[in-house]
């Protein structure tokens, strides 16, 4: 169950990073401006006098739109196949918790560390308690994402499970959700080595949104899915992928990828 889970959390993860690269690779090329891709951050191959407002604006608040609008296709998505029992439903709700992380953790983050989201707002010259107002929400709605996605990670079980108890919801939610998104936060960190200490503090909000599942152990109803009895072995197969395009694209990326 948790390597199943930790394979469709990178599989998401490296879906919106790409998603990201394409969106920084676009803009770029219509800037006219040099820029190489990497796993740890952007680097962007031109002068600091280079820079205006708008194009800070553009560089640093499209990627949470991006990411928001990512988690946003995730959600509807997973309205319609929330019933299924399909191991593909993991992407989707694993897919909702990186956007949603990767758009209120990106500016809260931001804010705190004044980079991404939180230069853009020094060059809009927000004042301080803007700028702590805009943290606020975005802590709580980075938190409310997780009261969202709570309930598909609570039907999830008819993954494996013909129907779950309410006795079993702790153990099943600590396989499930708080092991994987551990181990998937302690992944990433390692695969954006050497990035800056300042952007590696958005993968912990990964924790801090996942927080109303995790310690919501009690209160979840028994659940009856159908009579149908699972069998759903180890997909080995899922895992030596998932590896080697984390190999591949660590390599690629390692090095970076030139755009302009």
């Amino acid at each position: 169950m948790s390597l199943h889970s930790v394979a469709m959390f990178l599989l998401s993860w490296i879906m919106l990073f790409l998603l990201l690269c394409v969106l920084m690779a676009v803009i770029s090329y219509s800037e006219g401006i040099t820029v190489r891709l990497c796993f740890q951050k952007c680097y962007f191959l031109i002068s600091p006098s280079s820079w205006n407002a708008d194009m800070v604006k553009l560089y640093f608040i499209s990627p949470q739109i991006v990411s928001f609008g990512y988690a946003t296709g995730c959600l509807v998505v997973l309205y319609y196949v929330n019933q299924y029992a399909g191991l593909l439903k993991l992407f989707f709700i694993w897919g909702f918790v990186h956007g949603w992380v990767g758009c209120f953790g990106g500016v809260l983050t931001g804010m705190l560390t004044n980079t991404g989201f939180g230069y853009a707002a020094d060059w809009m010259y927000l004042f301080d308690t803007v700028k702590l107002a805009i943290s606020l929400i975005a802590l709580m709605l980075l938190i409310l994402g997780g009261f969202i996605i709570s309930h598909s990670f609570q039907v999830s079980a008819n993954i494996y499970l013909p129907e779950i108890k309410e006795d079993m919801f702790p153990r099943f939610l600590f396989f499930q959700v708080t092991l994987v998104v551990i181990a998937g936060t302690a992944i990433q960190f390692f695969l954006r080595i050497p990035a800056p200490a300042e952007l590696q503090l958005i993968l912990p909000a990964n924790i801090v949104m996942l927080l109303p599942v995790i310690l919501k152990t009690r209160g979840f109803k028994d659940l009856q899915f159908d009579t149908e009895q699972r069998e759903l072995p180890l997909r080995s197969w899922l895992l030596v992928a998932t590896a080697l395009l984390l190999i591949i694209l660590r390599l690629i990326f390692g090095i970076g990828i030139r755009v302009g």
